[in-house]
């Protein structure tokens, strides 16, 4: 434990770079950069800058391998997606890397975290095959541990890194990071494919992933303000000279009313009420239920005590989508006539099943949500 400490200490003098240079440093690995628009000047202040640090990690017996370093240029000029700065070190040009990892992130050229959110998803797969082992309909998790699981194993994973490429992304790469998250909660509820994906986050009470991305750096925007945090050194630097892409600093106005955070109780106040903002913020959005055509009220926990097969059979009658009814099943099978079996009425839909003339009952449709275990009995849900 007290290995990156050391190495730290040791690293303490390490030579301050000149103006227009900066050096970031987490244990052994050492990253320098310049930015600006003359990239012939640019390289030269950086070559000159690691003969220095050569030098001092020489000193101290340290050696830097030419062949293990790369240099990347970030630019938004896809003309100059294929530029190579000439970096030299120990008389060898550093490799060219267009899409480096620094601390777990991927970046590439054109800031677009492209390869980051494919990496992030592609691996978020092996943790979806992990929930689908632990659902089982007859033996598996509750509802409420399969979500526990997948904000521990799933959602940490797709959204690491968040303040750092969450105000730059793509419309495309929110879809897929969104796609992973539909997977977990379908997996968690048992809901059908066409389910929609607001009665997805409805159920599991788990915010859109979008939402709760830039919640979250919304959030270290505000810990920025905090005394001593090392991130309030970014907080009063002018724009830089090209047109690049936004940053976390660009969200400080959507933090200003949590604003000053002197101290931890103020900072976890601030917290609060940006998490609350945006919980209310996202119900607004969501659309009303297919079911009972207005936003729906909140699950009675009675439904906790039922069997998973049961509440899974509950979850797909409040998405509108279920195969107990042939609105459904005609869908997928056009032999299967959208008829309701007992009256022959049409069309055999959730609304159906409490207003059967075959099958009467005080029932409603609300009623799923508010009383589930005696809709559970009503239709004759007993886990089987």
């Amino acid at each position: 434990m007290t290995s990156p400490l050391l190495f730290s200490f040791y690293l303490s003098k390490i030579p301050n770079p000149p103006k227009g240079i900066s050096i970031i440093q987490y244990a052994d690995d050492i990253s320098v950069y310049a930015s600006g628009t003359d990239l012939n000047m640019l390289t030269d202040k950086l070559n000159q800058y690691m003969i220095t640090l050569l030098n001092y990690l020489e000193e101290r017996e340290l050696l830097v391998s030419p062949e293990k370093s790369t240099v990347t240029l970030f630019t938004p000029d896809r003309r100059q997606g294929n530029i190579h700065p000439k970096i030299i070190l120990k008389d060898k040009i550093i490799p060219l890397e267009k899409n480096p990892k620094l601390l777990g992130v991927i970046f590439d050229t054109f800031l677009t975290f492209s390869q980051h959110i494919k990496s992030s998803t592609d691996k978020f797969k092996s943790k979806a095959n992990l929930m689908k082992s632990i659902a089982g309909s007859d033996w598996g998790q509750n509802k409420e541990n399969l979500i526990l699981t997948y904000k521990a194993l799933g959602r940490s994973g797709l959204e690491y890194g968040t303040p750092v490429w969450s105000p730059i992304i793509s419309e495309s790469n929110w879809k897929q990071l969104q796609i992973a998250q539909n997977q977990a909660l379908r997996i968690a509820t048992g809901c059908l494919a066409m389910t929609g994906i607001d009665h997805l986050h409805q159920e599991t009470k788990v915010l859109p992933i979008r939402d709760h991305a830039m919640l979250l750096t919304e959030q270290y925007v505000l810990a920025m303000h905090l005394p001593g945090h090392p991130g309030q050194k970014h907080l009063g630097r002018p724009p830089p000279q090209r047109n690049m892409k936004t940053t976390a600093i660009s969200l400080k106005p959507k933090i200003e009313h949590c604003l000053p955070v002197p101290d931890k109780p103020s900072y976890k106040k601030g917290l609060k009420r940006l998490h609350t903002r945006a919980v209310r913020t996202t119900l607004s959005k969501y659309e009303n239920n297919r079911v009972i055509k207005t936003k729906p009220p909140e699950i009675n926990k009675n439904e906790m005590n039922l069997h998973r097969r049961t509440r899974t059979y509950l979850a797909q009658l409040r998405s509108g989508f279920s195969r107990k009814v042939n609105d459904y099943m005609s869908r997928l099978y056009p032999e299967i006539n959208n008829n309701c079996p007992s009256c022959n009425s049409t069309p055999h839909d959730v609304n159906h099943l409490f207003n059967c003339p075959d099958n009467p009952t005080l029932l409603k449709p609300i009623d799923l949500w508010k009383r589930p275990a005696a809709v559970a009995a009503f239709l004759n849900m007993d886990g089987t």
